[in-house]
């Protein structure tokens, strides 16, 4: 024996009554169902608003609190910051040189112009 019922078995059988047929709803499925066929909006449109405007208010959030964290960065990097010294850095710069092993600091002279004979 097959598991389903042949296509005379399935001719056979009585045909459901009305309370088979209908699906069940909760309290108020009658009243629900009906205003959905008639006022479509309450089934497309609305869930749709509610989306866009959910969707609006949380994207929202999480760019003001993306803000917040990219200024608190700005701020504590500005703290660490401080002004540029040229003299600070040129003494840096000679310390890392080691002049104690006979370098001089000596500038080049400039090659001559065409200009002059």
């Amino acid at each position: 024996a097959t598991p389903w019922p042949s296509y005379t078995e399935r001719q056979t059988t009585t045909a459901p009554s009305e309370a088979q047929r209908r699906p069940r709803r909760g309290v108020g499925g009658r009243a629900r169902a009906a205003m959905a066929r008639s006022n479509p909006f309450l089934r497309q449109g609305l869930p749709m608003i509610l989306l866009v405007v959910a969707g609006s208010v949380g994207l929202s959030t999480l760019m003001a609190g993306k803000q917040e964290i990219g200024d608190a960065r700005k701020q504590r990097r500005n703290l660490t910051q401080r002004e540029y010294d040229m003299e600070e850095d040129y003494k840096k710069t000679l310390a890392k040189l080691n002049l104690e092993q006979g370098y001089d600091v000596v500038r080049i002279p400039r090659p001559p112009d065409e200009t002059e004979p």
